[in-house]
């Protein structure tokens, strides 16, 4: 579940930022700066394995540049914004970092994209945890993800690594 959860949210990040610069014409760079609230309870994979809430927002930076033959072309960075979490069973209070920082930190992650008419292809890599402020064991995680998808498709490179660790 906290797997699913990450994975999730992360994957989130790209399509709330392509949504953000759909109004945008094309021309120069676009640029845009954007907190998104969230609030979510996943289940720690470390022991105790108990669900922690989450809740704060993903802030979104970025710049999109559109080319003459429809192409749209861009670099985000997000971070983790106010976040507060902890285990909803004991009450142990955790930190979440991204990319060695803790919150507010820029540019901890980054996503990158060029999209054609002919192709799609995004890169992103990302990495971070809770830090307990008890006894709990620290979870870390690192997700590697690229991609590219043609018009016809079928996807022509897929690059998916996700790890976890309790330390």
């Amino acid at each position: 579940m906290f797997r699913t959860g990450y994975r999730l949210l992360v994957a989130l990040i790209p399509s709330l930022a392509f949504a953000l610069v759909l109004p945008l014409e094309a021309g120069a760079a676009n640029t845009f700066n954007q907190q998104i609230p969230f609030a979510v309870i996943a289940v720690n994979v470390c022991p105790p394995g108990n669900p922690v809430s989450e809740q704060g927002n993903i802030h979104i930076m970025g710049s999109l540049t559109f080319d003459s033959s429809g192409g749209v072309h861009g670099n985000l960075s997000s971070n983790l914004d106010s976040i507060s979490a902890f285990d909803t069973v004991t009450g142990t209070a955790y930190s979440e970092y991204d990319n060695g920082q803790a919150s507010s930190g820029f540019p901890p992650d980054f996503f990158k994209f060029n999209a054609t008419p002919s192709t799609l292809e995004y890169t992103q890599d990302l990495h971070g945890g809770l830090e307990s402020h008890g006894s709990d064991p620290n979870l870390n995680f690192q997700l590697r993800l690229h991609i590219t998808i043609p018009p016809d498709g079928n996807i022509t490179a897929d690059v998916s690594k996700f790890t976890v660790t309790c330390k």
